[in-house]
């Protein structure tokens, strides 16, 4: 008797053991089963359901190969093996032919008998059955109850037991896996690429070790074709799967846990986690891939790789589309190929937002003011290069994971913005992708730590092209998605560069106004969040900020004070707070001479959205004269500044809106003029209207019609002595006058004659200065007589008369030399001497302008053929034209050119070109070859843009940003020139032959040409011609005879002397060690430092050894021997003695190498500065600043002033509080006797504060602070609260209420003092704003000064303090109480039916309400997050949202509706997690509110009643999770916010050709374009087969059950279910998984 167990029926054994055994196996258990033949009973079967039995299975056949198909005979069905089918389950027709038979009358009489099935039931129960329920009409109700229960529930039975498929027991088997040799494997690998060889003879087995990226590999490297690449990856997942259920189901049973929903461990979850880990292979092997494309060095690998490529793509894209990956995980996973490399780290941000500002001045000086394109005389490059280099080389730029991402995102793009958070990060990684690329990748300028990631200028303008065109596609289908904080500063011009290029070539005019608009809405709500966010990245720069910023103060007395780090961005509140046109933001371009297209669009009138811009141009105007910016170069400023308005702002304006605008330059002149309380430097403000006046910006007829309208001098003067006590207003109106470039205005000579004592000649003095002019400058030159010293006392001479007469007198000297040179019949030598001294008499006369404009370009161009000058007067000419090329560059040009900067690069190269072949060449030219070609613009697409007519650069606009980080200025254009040739037809020069124009082509060539050309040294001949010129031999000594003999030598013979040793500098590379060398040891032994200083000064001047070099040679050994003053000498100089020492030209040559080395070597010329200044004790005793005081103030007012944190750290935190606050004084101009030292004393100076001197303010405010320390707190408020009162009473706001520099002036004081402050000002807009008539707030309640708009200022500055951890702000439950009362009676105001139209004072109070809330963010989500219950809590959470839904801010203000909104989100947010945070960690004990002066918000109140007490220590309960759960809902209910509107205006204008493309799947292919479509999505569902409530009558359960949607599942097949069975010995050729069906089947024997 056999042993084997019998425990169980065999039908009901499971198939698990066929599906993983060998073939034996499976035979053996098949032939266990019993089959029912065919009978021999005389059965029919049931035909018609076996047909449509049949039918239907036919549709479940999905196999791809279709290599086999199923049976044409289908099993016959016999009867009772289905059910009979009821009315019920007939169609509408049948069901109408069965009532209408129920209602037959023979029906009713002699009963109802249903008409069999089929032919013959001679063997079915039927007749039985019927039988024995008609047998007694008393029990047939019963029988059909009973039995209809017996039925239904032995239905039950076989439909949960007998002989039931389950998921595990199906007749499929996945192919096996077997360990194979390489060599066979790789044999299986190719018969299964081979489309001849069928898959049923290689199917049933697959090697092992295909999985993951070897699977991918494996397919892509040998070209499967897709279809068997998708099944062989199905069936390596399947057989993954399984083997992972096992496990995991072993795991569950081992330990005996039962999983709940919520665990990870649910088979659910544990699912999605393997298809995620898949799915990240599968990312990795793209990412992986995509890296290889920038290897590919030839052409066939580059068809290798691209074969190989699109093979991967499409597989990706059929494992996408059959649900093979995680959609949305993978969507992510590619995403993230746009971020990996990129330097987003916390501190490299910070470090790109330093360099982005150190490369705006660094390419502002050296394309503008410095002496070439390059990094030659840099050292803050060397710097630069020092701080990136610890982390730019781990930065990866691949294009090609780049280029791969592209191409997923757009076939996969119809997906993905789908889903918002992935659109958004989409956007985001666009932008700074595009912000990389556009500055690291250009290849024709890229800086050496920059090469690796330089791209063709090809590839990189259509990849640039692709981003930007898939950023404006979404930028117009959602907007929102650029609400992206993280990066925004960094983001944010390219994303304004992208929006707004298309509308420079034309558009439409209001698409391009709502692009504006909600540009200037995503940055507002941007800056705002960025305030709002608390994450690590603001703690860490805010800190360190304020860190440096106002706890730098406590060192004071220290000698060691670490500096600020240089990661850190100065200024950084700058980027957040202020607005585009704010007016700190406006005198920070102004300080650094920025000015770019949006600085331009800030002036120009009638632009939409720029209603401020009269506001605009009144502080630059009262910049150009301000006492504060008197240590610049202030008549070159001017001079700049008004050539800009003319030729920028100007530019494009029609009659009207230019009147309009000369008309408001007249009225702030005027206002200039009439303020009382202004200071102002006259002679400045005379120069400003003089070069107005010369560029017709005003007409002095306009000046003298508002003067005499305006009745100042309508009475008579009266007496003698009345004239010379003129009022004010009328003493500066009058010197103004004295001071126009008029010589005929008879009603400017009528005021002057009555109003002035002495009278006023004008045509005398002109008279004079003309013969002054002629015999000291136009006949010396034209004799070629001038000598090299400047004629002092001509210069000085012109210099006394009015700045009219100067301006009259240099036009006239200027047509007299152009007129004179044009016509004369003599060689006439310029020579350095005489450009010196006509660079000198113009610079001082304020005549640049003219000098560059028609000076220069009558000496290069020599018209008349008579003027003589060599390589030496162009080299000065050269150095010249790039020192000024900011005011060069503005000057409007020739007709052809349109640029003077362009016409002279033009006749410098053709000078050279001819000098260059008559004499040797012993400068460095090529420094400015590399300058002209950084300038000029050479972009492709804008030469392109240009093929139709070009336009000239006074019409183009500037472009705001460049091509490259280190490159050209990104705030700052290069210069645009003509690129498109004007007709020889509309040229003055059209007798001219063509061939003999100089085209912008050869310009350009030209430039190509010498910048690649090599130095020359001098030949044999040439060599021993310069040395025969001395009496000495002194060949290999050349250094030591010139130091020698510099006094004595003759400029002849030094000038050769220096040919000789530039000569040997060419040909021996090691000589510049040798000079190096040289000068060290020259330091150490001689002792004539005086003399020393001299030589290396000329070594400067020839520029042997350049001066950023010489400092870095003398660094060392001057700090070993004590003798810095020879660096302090060699960068400062003392005019004296160089006036001495060096020739003229010498002079000027000497004073442009220092000003180079000022502007491009910032960092080691404020060492210098910052050595001598510590070094020697207080500033009206140290001697450093005694000697060097005028470039020591002036570094110092331009360093405060433009870089605040950097000279804070570096010098006044450094030095003792006296010597700090004297040097303060100084540069605020103040006496020794009015000194500010103390809080009182800068009482009496609020009246002076402005805006131009604000940063020196708050340096001063901020030592004064940390002087109050020690003192008692109480004492400091009661010391700061009369301050500030008394500050709120005098100050002076100028220009505007909400825009001055009260919201800045307090950034430097100690935290605590700034704290105070803010108290101070919370309590008072809080409790004294009246709200009886609309809202007002006054200084005080008998002054009529509004406090609502500094207000406003200050807490919109004052927030980006306290939105780090580090300072933030401590609250106390009586400010919730009088924010919670200010609320109540602010939404009575705006939801009052009296208000209809906005106000300013409502919006300001709104406004800052919001900012409050903002400050004490934090300390409110705690509070709340405790206290969620309290009533006051609940109060004013809802008075917030009844403001956000009021009409006032839905209909007037949308920018504080976000504001609030986006705030009331983040509360919300923060709540959540504070509550999740909090809960585990918080002990049931509280701090004594008695034991602290300030109770915190998050404690307990001191003064509650028992029910409040009892109602907030609810949320302390024991049962958190409980706890949570619930206060987690609470909120989510008390913040129930509306959504914002869903409109997109720009629905109109959406452009999907933009993004739309040939390999982009549209959404039919992605929801059906697989196998797995086909399965699912048709509408069937899944329904349980167990009764669950056993109470019910089966039939009458079942229908319940139908009724229950809830009850019913999605019928859904998984991706890798749908696969077909390809093996020789299957039972059926395509089987599915039947559990997805609810089904069974059964197999029975005839009755």
């Amino acid at each position: 008797m056999s042993t084997k167990s019998r425990n169980r029926n065999s039908l009901l054994s499971s198939h698990s053991r066929s599906s993983y055994s060998n073939s034996s196996t499976k035979d053996e258990i098949l032939a266990m089963k019993y089959l029912m033949q065919e009978p021999d009973l005389p059965i029919y079967p049931l035909s018609d359901h076996a047909r449509k039995s049949s039918s239907a299975s036919s549709t479940t056949n999905v196999t791809d190969t279709k290599t086999h198909t199923l049976q044409d005979q289908v099993e016959p069905a016999y009867p009772d093996f289905m059910p009979w089918k009821d009315h019920t389950q007939l169609s509408a027709e049948q069901q109408e032919k069965e009532h209408q038979k129920l209602n037959n009358a023979s029906y009713l009489n002699k009963g109802y008998f249903e008409t069999p099935q089929v032919a013959n039931e001679y063997y079915s129960a039927r007749n039985l059955i019927l039988a024995t329920v008609f047998l007694s009409n008393d029990n047939c109700n019963t029988v059909v109850k009973e039995l209809s229960a017996y039925l239904t529930n032995a239905y039950k039975t076989r439909n949960e037991v007998i002989n039931k498929i389950r998921g595990d027991s199906n007749h499929f088997k996945i192919p096996n896996r077997v360990t194979l040799t390489s060599n066979k494997k790789e044999a299986w690998l190719k018969e299964l690429s081979n489309c001849s060889i069928p898959l049923q003879k290689i199917g049933e087995k697959i090697p092992h070790g295909l999985r993951n990226k070897v699977l991918i590999d494996a397919v892509c490297s040998r070209g499967v074709p897709i279809n068997r690449s998708i099944w062989l990856t199905k069936c390596v997942l399947y057989g993954e799967l399984i083997s992972l259920r096992r496990k995991h189901q072993n795991r569950m049973s081992v330990s005996g846990t039962i999983p709940q929903i919520s665990d990870f461990n649910t088979l659910e979850k544990f699912e999605i986690h393997w298809l995620q880990e898949w799915t990240q292979q599968v990312a990795d092997y793209v990412l992986k891939f995509s890296r290889e494309m920038a290897a590919i060095n030839s052409i066939e690998k580059k068809a290798q790789y691209l074969r190989k490529f699109n093979y991967l793509i499409n597989y990706v894209k059929s494992l996408y589309v059959e649900s093979l990956l995680d959609k949305s995980f993978f969507l992510s996973l590619v995403l993230r190929f746009l971020k990996d490399g990129l330097p987003l780290q916390h501190k490299h941000v910070g470090e790109l937002l330093s360099a982005s500002a150190y490369d705006s001045n660094r390419s502002m000086s050296s394309n503008n003011d410095g002496e070439d394109g390059g990094d030659d005389d840099n050292d803050d490059d060397d710097d630069l290069k020092a701080r990136q280099g610890s982390w730019l080389n781990d930065v990866e730029m691949n294009y090609g994971q780049r280029l791969a991402a592209l191409t997923l995102i757009k076939i996969f793009w119809n997906d993905l913005i789908k889903v918002d958070y992935l659109s958004k990060e989409l956007s985001e990684l666009l932008l700074l992708n595009y912000f990389f690329i556009d500055r690291w990748a250009t290849s024709s300028s890229t800086p050496a730590s920059y090469e690796k990631f330089a791209l063709p200028d090809g590839l990189r303008f259509k990849l640039l092209k692709l981003i930007s065109d898939t950023v404006k596609y979404l930028f117009e289908f959602n907007c929102n998605i650029f609400i992206i904080p993280n990066y925004w500063m960094l983001i944010e011009s390219s994303l304004v560069k992208i929006m707004l290029s298309p509308f420079q070539k034309g558009g439409s005019e209001k698409e391009h106004e709502e692009i504006l608009k909600q540009l200037e809405l995503i940055k507002y709500r941007n800056e705002s969040l960025i305030l709002n966010m608390k994450n690590e990245a603001n703690v860490t720069v805010e800190s360190n900020r304020m860190a440096n910023r106002s706890s730098s103060f406590s060192g004071f007395n220290s000698t060691a004070v670490s500096p600020a780090p240089s990661a850190n961005v100065d200024n950084d509140y700058t980027f957040i707070n202020r607005n585009s046109d704010d007016i700190l933001n406006i005198i920070e371009k102004l300080d650094t001479l920025k000015f770019n297209e949006e600085f331009s669009n800030l002036l120009k009138p009638g632009r939409k959205g720029n209603k401020n811009w009269r506001l605009n141009l009144k502080v630059v105007l009262y910049w150009c004269v301000s006492p504060s910016r008197a240590y610049r170069d202030s008549i070159g400023d001017i001079l700049f500044i008004c050539n800009f308005l003319r030729n920028n702002v100007l530019a494009g304006l029609n009659k009207a809106l230019k009147t309009e605008f000369d008309n408001e330059i007249l009225e702030i002149i005027y206002q200039i003029a009439e303020d009382t309380n202004l200071n102002f430097v006259n002679s400045n403000l005379y120069v400003l209207i003089n070069e107005l006046y010369q560029l017709k910006l005003i007409t002095i007829a306009a000046y003298l019609r508002k003067l005499i309208a305006s009745g100042i001098f309508y009475l008579e003067p009266g007496t003698h002595q009345d004239l010379n006590n003129l009022p004010p207003v009328a003493r500066t109106h009058l010197e103004i006058l004295e001071n126009l470039p008029v010589l005929n205005n008879r009603q400017c000579d009528s005021i002057l004659k009555k109003w002035t004592p002495s009278g006023f000649d004008f045509k005398g003095k002109f008279t004079n200065g003309q013969a002054m002019l002629k015999k000291s400058i136009i006949d010396p030159i034209f004799n070629n007589s001038l000598s090299h010293h400047e004629n002092v006392e001509c210069t000085n001479h012109i210099r006394s008369l009015n700045v009219g007469l100067q301006f009259l007198l240099i036009n006239w000297l200027t047509s007299e030399i152009k007129s004179t040179g044009s016509s004369a019949t003599r060689l006439i030598h310029f020579t350095p001497a005489v450009v010196t001294n006509l660079y000198r008499f113009y610079s001082q006369t304020a005549g640049l302008t003219v000098f560059f404009k028609v000076i220069i370009p009558t000496i290069l161009k020599n018209d008349g053929g008579m003027i003589i000058f060599y390589l030496d007067t162009l080299f000065l000419i050269s150095k010249l034209t790039v020192r000024h090329f900011k005011l060069i560059k503005f000057i409007a040009g020739t007709h052809e050119s349109g640029c003077t900067a362009y016409d002279i690069f033009k006749l410098i190269i053709q000078a050279y070109k001819d000098l260059s072949t008559r004499e040797c060449d012993y400068f460095k030219f090529d420094h400015l070859w590399n300058f002209m070609d950084a300038v000029t613009e050479k972009a492709p697409e804008s030469m392109d843009s240009n093929a139709n007519g070009g336009y000239h650069n006074n019409e183009q606009p500037l472009n705001k940003h460049s091509s490259s980080l280190v490159g050209k200025d990104s705030l700052e254009s290069p210069m645009h020139i003509n690129t498109v040739e004007v007709p020889t037809t509309r040229l003055h020069t059209e007798t001219r032959s063509a061939s003999k124009r100089y085209t912008s082509t050869d310009f350009r060539n030209d430039i190509a040409y010498l910048r690649g050309s090599v130095p020359q040294s001098l030949s044999s001949e040439d060599a021993q011609e310069v040395r025969g010129a001395f009496d000495t031999d002194f060949s290999g000594s050349e250094l030591q005879y010139w130091y020698d003999n510099f006094e004595s030598l003759s400029e002849e013979k030094e000038t050769g002397l220096v040919k000789l040793l530039r000569s040997i500098m060419v040909s021996d590379h090691a000589f510049s060690t040798k000079i190096k060398d040289f000068i060290v040891e020259l330091v150490k032994t001689s002792t004539d430092f005086q003399r020393i200083t001299t030589f290396l000064k000329k070594m400067s001047i020839y520029d042997i050894v350049r001066m950023h070099e010489l400092v870095k040679i003398l660094l060392p050994v001057c700090s070993e021997l004590g003798q810095e003053s020879i660096i302090d000498e060699i960068i400062l100089g003392t005019e004296d003695s160089e006036t001495k020492e060096l020739t003229g030209s010498q002079q000027v040559l000497l004073q442009l190498n220092r000003h180079f080395y000022r502007v491009r070597s910032i960092k080691p010329y404020t060492m210098i500065i910052l050595r001598g200044l510590l070094k020697g004790g207080a500033a009206y005793s140290n001697d450093f600043f005694f000697k060097y005081k005028y470039p020591v103030l002036r570094f110092l007012n331009l360093a405060i002033a433009t870089n605040t944190k950097v000279i804070l750290s570096e010098l006044y935190v450094k030095l003792p509080r006296d010597d700090c606050l004297e040097l303060l004084n100084i540069q605020l101009g103040r006496t020794e006797d009015n000194f500010i030292k103390t809080l009182s004393d800068f009482e009496k100076f609020a009246l002076e504060i402005d805006e131009y001197n604000l940063p020196v303010c708050q340096v001063l405010l901020g030592v004064i602070s940390n002087s109050l320390v020690s003192l008692d707190f109480v004492i400091v408020k009661e010391q700061l609260e009369h301050f500030i009162g008394v500050l709120l009473t005098s100050m002076n706001l100028r220009f505007s209420d909400n825009n001055s520099f009260f919201g800045e002036l307090f950034s430097l004081m100690v935290w605590s003092h700034k704290v105070c402050i803010l108290e101070l000002l919370e309590t008072k807009f809080l409790t004294e704003t009246k709200f009886d008539n609309g809202i007002e707030l006054f200084v005080t309640p008998t002054s009529q000064q509004n406090l609502l708009p500094p207000l406003n200022d200050f807490f919109k500055k004052f927030a980006t303090s306290s939105s780090s951890s580090a300072n933030s702000v401590a609250s106390d439950k009586s400010l919730l109480q009088r924010l919670s009362d200010f609320i109540n009676k602010l939404v009575e105001v705006v939801n009052s039916e009296a208000i209809t139209e906005p106000t300013p004072n409502i919006s300001s109070a709104i406004s800052v309400f919001l900012r409050i809330l903002i400050i004490h963010k934090l300390s409110l989500c705690e509070y709340i997050s405790s206290w969620t219950t309290d009533e006051l809590v609940i109060s004013f959470v809802s008075k917030l949202i009844e403001l956000l839904n009021s009409n006032y801010l839905s209909n007037n203000a949308d920018k504080l509706r976000i504001l609030l909104y986006d705030l009331l989100l983040l509360m919300k947010s923060g709540i959540t997690q504070e509550i999740h945070s909090s809960r585990d960690t918080e002990l049931s004990d509280t701090t004594s509110p008695q034991t602290q002066p300030h109770q915190p918000l998050k404690q307990q109140p001191q003064h509650q009643d028992k029910d409040d007490h009892s109602e907030g220590t609810s949320p302390k309960s024991k049962d958190s999770k409980i706890e949570n759960a619930s206060m987690v809902s609470l909120i989510q209910n008390l913040f129930d916010l509306p959504e914002p509107s869903t409109a997109n205006p720009f629905s109109a204008y959406l452009n999907d050709g933009l993004v739309k493309c040939s390999i982009m799947l549209d959404n039919n292919e992605l929801e059906h374009g697989g196998d797995i479509s086909v399965f699912n999505n048709r509408g069937l569902v899944l329904k349980s087969t167990r009764n669950d409530n056993p109470e019910l009558p089966p039939f009458e359960q079942n229908n319940l059950m139908k009724s229950k949607l809830k009850q019913l599942k999605e019928f859904k097949f998984k991706s890798f279910e749908v696969l077909e069975d390809i093996g020789a010995n299957s039972l059926n050729d395509g089987c599915l998984n039947l559990q997805l069906f609810d089904a069974y089947t059964t197999r029975e024997n005839p009755p």
